[in-house]
């Protein structure tokens, strides 16, 4: 688990740093946008996921 969020953490960073680098907006604002919305992304899948099982 521990070895998981390190991947996730350097993907968020790295991805934030990258897509903010050519429109020259602040990295950091960048990283949480990012990290939030592949949070809300995974979320909205587990709901979804849920459903389909839960009317099976």
């Amino acid at each position: 688990m521990m070895g998981l969020a390190v991947l996730f953490s350097a993907f968020f960073t790295l991805g934030g740093i990258a897509v903010s680098y050519v429109p020259g907006i602040p990295a950091g604002a960048t990283i949480i946008l990012l990290a939030g919305a592949v949070y809300l992304l995974v979320v909205a899948v587990s709901y979804v996921h849920r459903m389909r099982n839960f009317t099976s």
